[in-house]
């Protein structure tokens, strides 16, 4: 008697096994690196209130995050927590957000695609402001009929300068 197909046919069988095993694996590895990535980053989070803003936090002391006037704000302080002169160029380009937001919905009205969107550009919301200088900033908006999008505006000296979609 033959046994070789016998043999072929387990190796096969086992292989066939062997995949969801293998894949299942390698997912519950990245979650575990997930979760330890993000509990070393939680042990390294350093907190500070700025004056005018509240608190910031960072998790690398490079990227802070804070929330100032219901939006999300961040700004770059690299090895060191913001700077007063940070904390009053920020405070000045907050002050001029009603400003901004209307040359970005009009940047957006002009630049992009939004004929898909009820309300078109008068419909979108402050979500949050990336502020790199008291030169550049990059506002995000959101919009009620696009629940996955968040739309930056890049400004330049208080100029709509570019503008995209994130998903």
């Amino acid at each position: 008697m033959d046994t070789w197909p016998v043999i072929v046919g387990l190796v096969i069988v086992a292989f066939l096994i062997l995949i969801p095993v293998v894949m299942a694996g390698q997912m519950v590895y990245g979650i575990i690196a997930s979760w330890v990535e993000h509990r070393r980053a939680e042990a390294r989070r350093i907190t500070v209130t700025l004056p005018g803003l509240g608190e910031f936090s960072t998790t690398d002391n490079a990227l802070w995050f804070g929330e100032v006037r219901q939006l999300q704000v961040s700004l770059e302080s690299e090895g060191h927590p913001p700077t007063e002169k940070q904390v009053k160029q920020l405070t000045a380009v907050l002050d001029q957000l009603p400003l901004l937001t209307s040359r970005a919905k009009a940047w957006l009205a002009e630049h992009e695609d939004l004929s898909w969107l009820a309300g078109g550009a008068a419909a979108f919301e402050q979500l949050g402001i990336d502020f790199e200088s008291e030169s550049r900033s990059v506002l995000e908006l959101i919009h009620p009929d696009d629940t996955d999008g968040i739309y930056r505006v890049e400004f330049r000296n208080g100029k709509a300068v570019s503008s995209g979609r994130d998903d």
